[in-house]
């Protein structure tokens, strides 16, 4: 909407065409005009105009014109509504030029976009109809420019005079300089806050360097110092190791023939017919009987330690030729 009702109602004399209503009925309870945007108070009903509403003081706002004892927003029945939706307005801008005839719902959308709503230059501050501010502003002396190559504001009846092309070469520049000076001094800034972290840096490294260099040191002297300590009992444990890796060497030596004679005894078990479970004596050589003994093709008996009669399917006994 625009400033003709500043929302606070429409103008009766707006209303195009003839109603069987009574205006009156639609009209605003403070303002008195045609209720614009209506809202109404729960407890009596009564319509208002939103825009009055919310320009009362807090005071007032909790009191209602009608009467009741207090003021409770609520939103307008929508037989209200309706009703109003019947009207055909004149825009607000008819004294200006505008000849339209809008519907209550649609004169808002109409008003704010209305070619003669009534705005101001903003060079010369006349007043004059939207549709013509473009072109006036387009022309308008008093109009304020800015170049888009140096910046430079000036008003466009000065163009000529404030804002030549050597004025405008300049101007740039002296733009240039003066962002030349801010990038030398914002960088002569952080060359010196580097230098500073550099020398930080410099001085922990060499902190660090100096005490990596007394911990090596500390470390020589006490392995010099368990070097001596060591050196003294040095040989005599290599003269012990010594004599350990010998006698290991010695039994090593004498398990090796034990080992290897009871490898060829095993050999001469294997080799027996069969290990001696009749009571006789035990061959150690061959592992039979050793109180028989094979005599041509027959058995002998040569001791009396076997307690079964002799056999040769039942009694294997000693091969050894020493028998």
């Amino acid at each position: 909407m625009t400033d003709e009702h500043d929302e606070h109602g429409i103008e009766r004399n707006r209303i195009n065409g003839s109603y069987d209503l009574k205006l009156e009925d639609f009209a605003c309870a403070l303002c008195k005009k045609i209720l614009w945007k209506p809202v109404v108070c729960k407890n009596c009903s009564t319509p208002f105009c939103s825009a009055c509403i919310a320009d009362r003081s807090d005071e007032q706002s909790k009191q209602c014109v009608n009467g009741c004892e207090e003021f409770v927003e609520s939103k307008c029945p929508r037989f209200i509504l309706q009703q109003l939706g019947r009207l055909n307005i004149a825009c607000a801008n008819h004294q200006y030029g505008c000849t339209e005839i809008i519907a209550y719902e649609a004169l808002e959308a109409h008003e704010t976009e209305c070619g003669y709503q009534q705005q101001s230059c903003r060079g010369c501050e006349k007043v004059l109809p939207k549709k013509d501010l473009v072109d006036h502003e387009n022309k308008c002396d008093l109009f304020d420019l800015t170049c888009s190559e140096c910046n430079m504001n000036f008003k466009r009846r000065d163009t000529d005079l404030l804002h030549t092309e050597f004025k405008c070469l300049k101007e740039q520049f002296r733009q240039l300089r003066n962002q030349f000076e801010t990038n030398k001094n914002a960088t002569s800034q952080q060359i010196q806050h580097l230098s500073s972290i550099h020398q930080q840096l410099r001085e922990e490294y060499e902190a660090y360097k100096q005490l990596a260099e007394e911990q090596v040191k500390q470390i020589i002297i006490k392995n010099y110092e368990f070097q001596e300590k060591f050196e003294p009992n040095n040989k005599p444990t290599n003269e012990r190791i010594n004599q350990i890796e010998q006698s290991v060497q010695s039994c090593k030596q004498g398990s090796d023939g034990k080992i290897q004679d009871l490898i060829e005894t095993l050999e001469k078990y294997k080799k027996a017919d069969i290990r001696c479970y009749c009571g006789g004596h035990f061959c150690r050589t061959c592992a039979g009987c050793s109180d028989w003994k094979r005599d041509g093709n027959n058995w002998k008996r040569v001791g009396n330690g076997c307690h079964l009669s002799h056999s040769s399917s039942s009694v294997h006994v000693c091969n050894c030729d020493k028998k």
